[in-house]
């Protein structure tokens, strides 16, 4: 008898689980469906149910419906902790008027007063229904705080229908953007389809196709075809609307397949960049350039425009993924065997970054600010206790050598630490020598810094610390590392960097050979930039950009006019 009321309890206990616990299956909205629109004030908004946050200094993300849609419930997943009010056509979204529902960890909650936070790491999800079904032009309009964290991370906003209404997953939109803007194309076209949406915590598989010639984009046939696995990429960028992406080339069985897209060397690990935040779109390529012409290796690029699931993406760019291969970062490869005297000493390739990946601290700190190097070949996986001892050993002799200032140049190699400070200076780059900043050390080689990675905030485009400005220095900011100010500080290294830079100034940094690359790459994507600012509102949104061109040919300007200046700049610095 007792058994059988433990099991009847338990039966009951299930049942009541999946009764509490178990959520209807909704349908990813394609953001094909959708309009994202950001302005800095919007009057088509009634304020007045703003509950008891001020908002002074607020930022307005309108999305609209681009069709029809026979549904009359949607869900709404917001990223973590972004505290915003929300709107729908016009009026203050609550659950009196719209029965919204707050879900944090699977727990359903009514809102009672305002929007609420919710726990690192999970979303916000609003239960939305309405008596009608949602139409062409309905909008919903979310106030937020003007930052860009959280403006970062509101673009994540995704929509979800209980109702499976997109089976073609094609909006009419969609079909009139595939077939008239695309067949124009003179840049390649890389279409991508995926079993699943994609995501950024993991690979989802599918096909990637090239057409060398957009005039052959409805052929049966594409130039080049592969099977991949593919997810979205970066950290701040993955809230972006226009999402980078990684992806490696598969064969059938799953395994890699190194092949060659659009004349790039063969291999398996490729970046699909998307210059969202630089309205010029070519900042990255300008610096790969000059610092491929000063001596060492850079990602190699292509410009393509994009279409993921059938939804036309703008211009991107095909870039090769930094790691060590004989046609990228040509280092020796460690192998978790290699812990001999010599085998042990490289090659490693690191950086110093932000994120929650495993880590190694530095033993210093500058004004409070910390900082981890994160392994990037071997991976922190893939490297062996040995050889993770020894790398760590190397880097924190260097940093104790340069801060007691004894023979610290017996750790690197001066003249990548010179070009390094050079390039990063010339173009103010606000995320250098903390972020996406790699290092090397080859098999019996000294530390050497690159290859150099992320410019799209340099050149005068962004505001924080005054790097929209073109005086100045970014080594001497208080949370740089002291390596910079260190290096600077000693007359011999200094002297060295002078005259490196006059040297430069007449060949690779010479005014007519920066304003050449920047001409090469305005002249490849002017063509296509008509779809790309018309996909993405690129001259009509504000993104916090400290000069919101109004158009690709003043977004060009703005960068040849700044960096012509702060050339200048560099050039009474340094004695030029």
């Amino acid at each position: 008898m007792k058994n059988k009321f433990l099991i009847l309890f338990f039966l009951l206990f299930v049942a009541h689980i999946f009764s509490c616990k178990q959520e209807p299956n909704y349908f990813s909205i394609p953001k094909s469906y959708l309009d994202y629109t950001i302005n800095i004030n919007d009057t088509k908004v009634d304020t007045s149910y703003k509950y008891s946050i001020k908002y002074e200094d607020t930022t307005y993300l309108n999305i609209t419906f681009k069709e029809d849609l026979d549904i009359s419930e949607l869900v709404l997943s917001i990223p973590s902790r972004v505290i915003c009010d929300i709107y729908f056509n016009g009026e203050y979204f609550n659950s009196n008027k719209h029965e919204c529902i707050y879900n944090a960890e699977e727990e359903f909650i009514d809102i009672k007063k305002g929007f609420p936070i919710s726990p690192e790491n999970t979303n916000v999800k609003l239960v939305f229904r309405t008596n009608k079904t949602i139409k062409k032009g309905d909008r919903f309009s979310f106030i937020i705080f003007k930052s860009p964290i959280y403006m970062d991370k509101i673009r994540a906003i995704e929509f979800y229908s209980k109702k499976n209404v997109f089976e073609n997953n094609k909006p009419k939109t969609l079909e009139i953007e595939t077939k008239d803007y695309l067949l124009e194309s003179e840049l390649p076209v890389i279409k991508i389809n995926t079993e699943k949406r994609l995501y950024d915590n993991y690979y989802v598989y599918g096909n990637l196709e090239i057409f060398e010639k957009s005039k052959d984009l409805f052929k049966d046939k594409a130039d080049k075809e592969t099977n991949i696995k593919i997810k979205i990429r970066g950290q701040s960028s993955k809230y972006y609307r226009k999402q980078s992406y990684k992806f490696t080339s598969i064969k059938t069985d799953s395994t890699n397949n190194n092949i060659k897209l659009l004349g790039l060397p063969k291999e398996n690990d490729w970046i699909l960049y998307a210059p969202y935040w630089d309205e010029s779109l070519i900042r990255n390529n300008i610096v790969f350039q000059l610092w491929r012409e000063m001596g060492y290796y850079s990602p190699r690029t292509k410009y393509v425009e994009l279409v993921v699931n059938n939804d036309y993406r703008g211009i991107y760019v095909l870039t090769e993924k930094i790691k060590i291969d004989k046609n990228r970062l040509n280092l020796n490869k460690l192998s978790k065997k290699d812990t001999s005297k010599t085998a042990i000493t490289g090659g490693y390739v690191f950086k110093l970054d932000k994120g929650r990946k495993i880590y190694w601290p530095s033993e210093f700190a500058e004004n409070g600010y910390s900082r981890c190097y994160y392994y990037v070949s071997p991976t922190y996986r893939n490297i062996n206790d040995k050889q993770r001892k020894y790398i760590n050993n190397y880097v924190s002799n260097f940093e104790k050598a340069l801060y007691n200032d004894i023979n610290w140049n017996e750790y690197i190699n001066e003249q990548s630490f010179i070009d390094f400070l050079i390039i990063n200076e010339l173009a103010k780059n606000i995320d250098s020598y903390r972020l996406s900043t790699y290092m090397s050390k080859d098999k019996n080689g000294k530390l050497e810094m690159g290859p150099i990675w992320d410019f799209d905030r340099a050149f005068g485009n962004d505001n924080k610390e005054g790097a929209n400005k073109f005086d100045g220095f970014i080594y001497e900011l208080k949370f740089i590392p002291f390596w910079w100010t260190k290096l600077m500080n000693n007359k011999e290294f200094k002297h060295k960097l002078i005259q490196r830079y006059k040297e430069l100034r007449k060949t690779t940094l010479s005014d007519n050979n920066i304003n050449l690359i920047i001409n090469y790459n305005y002249n490849i994507i002017k063509p296509s930039i008509e779809r790309e600012a018309t996909r993405w509102r690129t001259y009509i949104k504000n993104e916090g950009n400290p000069y919101n061109a109004k158009s690709f040919d003043e977004a060009v300007w703005y960068l040849k006019d700044w960096l012509n200046k702060r050339i200048n700049y560099l050039d009474k610095q340094w004695n030029y």
